[in-house]
């Protein structure tokens, strides 16, 4: 089975960590690191505040996540608040994609719109370049004004993960 890279798309104050702890079960907003279900003896890794937001997050780190995610053996894939910002310095969402795909994950893109709160995005053109750094990536339309428990439901689904 790949490894999943489930990118919950969205700028500030959308609703994207809100989601991404609803999923996952992690402790803050701010949480970066593994979460465990040990029902299943299963784990995902989580970024739930954006790499865009976290300078610390750059392309090497990134490569670094993925592959910690790789060489785990019970670890899922990879949970992650993104915005669809176009950076110059920090790590940009269309590298994102392109590098995990170069990885070998198994792509998901949540894109929230209409947000909970925040700037509007632009659901096709968001699209669009996710596509544009993995045409395979799968890529899906959040609607963040809904509980975030019925997002994480419908995200478990559509990205066939096992918890």
């Amino acid at each position: 089975m790949r490894k999943k890279f489930v990118a919950i798309v969205g700028y500030g104050q959308s609703g994207k960590s809100t989601i991404i702890q609803s999923l996952t079960g992690c402790e803050n907003r701010g949480f970066f690191g593994i979460v465990e279900d040990t029902s299943v003896n299963l784990s995902m890794y989580v970024h739930a505040k954006s790499p865009q937001e976290n300078p610390a997050t750059d392309e090497k780190t990134f490569i670094d996540i993925l592959q910690d995610v790789l060489d785990g053996k019970r670890i899922q894939g990879l949970a992650i608040a993104i915005q669809p910002t176009s950076p110059r310095q920090r790590l940009s969402m269309d590298r994102m994609f392109v590098l995990a795909k170069k990885a070998g994950f198994e792509s998901y893109a949540f894109i929230l719109d209409p947000p909970r709160g925040g700037r509007s995005t632009d659901f096709e053109g968001v699209r669009d370049r996710v596509l544009a750094g993995d045409p395979m990536a799968q890529v899906f339309k959040l609607d963040a004004r809904r509980f975030a428990v019925l997002n994480s439901e419908a995200i478990r689904v559509l990205a066939r993960l096992p918890y």
